[in-house]
């Protein structure tokens, strides 16, 4: 009769007797308990009422022990799902670096460049090269430029032309001017 009166009871409901024992113990708990928060930050202060005193401090400890378990079960169950998953992720990104190189290297066989990015030193000498190579084709195509104009011109407009190109040339090098010389139509073969 006492736990019909405790939790109400309706003509056709029949309450289990262990859960109404449970929900009377926890009604029992929930009377004696006292739950502060301290000033100081993250800590709290747990008390439970009891004739008992050991039985109080049981009470008490085991409900802050439970407290601070569960989170730190949630956290670590949540920490091991995500580190579950970083290892799952981490297979995957290796596994897709491995193909990208594999076609990288597929690539640079197919298109000849193996050796391309192997050898610093041989790319600057090969830049280099290039370099030279592209001068030397500068220099060939104005001496024939000059050579082309000097056939079409006369001793007189050769004379000037050599003495321009002279003096070109040395300001172009930074040498000092060379002696200029004359030349007659004999002189040119």
């Amino acid at each position: 009769t006492t736990l019909k009166t405790m939790f109400g009871s309706s003509a056709g409901s029949t309450i289990d007797r262990s859960t109404a024992l449970e929900r009377l113990a926890v009604e029992g708990v929930h009377k004696n308990l006292t739950v502060t928060r301290e000033d100081v930050a993250n800590v709290i202060n747990v008390a439970f009422d009891s004739e008992d005193a050991v039985k109080a401090a049981n009470i008490a400890n085991a409900l802050a022990e439970t407290y601070v378990a569960t989170p730190m079960e949630a956290k670590l169950k949540s920490n091991k799902d995500i580190n579950q998953w970083l290892q799952r992720r981490l297979v995957e990104l290796k596994t897709q670096v491995n193909d990208a190189e594999r076609a990288l290297q597929d690539y640079k066989m197919a298109n000849n460049l193996a050796n391309i990015g192997r050898s610093s030193q041989t790319s600057e000498q090969l830049t280099i090269l290039n370099n030279q190579l592209s001068n030397a084709r500068i220099a060939t195509a104005e001496a024939k430029q000059r050579f082309d104009r000097l056939q079409q011109k006369s001793g007189q407009e050769i004379t000037t032309i050599l003495e321009t190109d002279s003096l070109n040339n040395a300001a172009r090098a930074g040498r000092p001017t060379p002696l200029l010389f004359s030349l007659n139509s004999n002189d040119i073969i």
